[in-house]
């Protein structure tokens, strides 16, 4: 897996754990993954896009139920990639203050 998928795993997972009946979380999950899972597009380094497609599907899915989790879950997605860019180290300081 690339760091891009271990991110949208992640930021579905974090919603769907948070919105979803817990018997039904996994499947939901991979059902959004397969269905608006795209890979980036050349001028999408960070896979923003790809984000933004999974935001509008956990969205419609879940309503507003879904406003906060999905926050979170961008917020960290962020994180994740402020980390990938900045040699983990401003990552962590921003981490550190939550």
């Amino acid at each position: 897996m690339t760091g891009l998928e271990d991110r949208m795993i992640r930021l579905v997972w974090h919603v769907v754990v948070t919105c979803a009946p817990r018997r039904r979380a996994e499947a939901t999950a991979w059902r959004l993954l397969r269905e608006n899972f795209v890979p980036a597009e050349a001028g999408d380094l960070y896979g923003r896009a790809v984000r933004a497609r999974l935001v509008q599907a956990l969205r419609a899915e879940f309503g507003e139920r879904a406003e906060l989790p999905v926050a979170r879950a961008r917020v960290r997605d962020e994180l994740a990639i402020r980390r990938s860019w900045s040699g983990h180290d401003a990552g962590r300081s921003l981490e550190q203050h939550r």
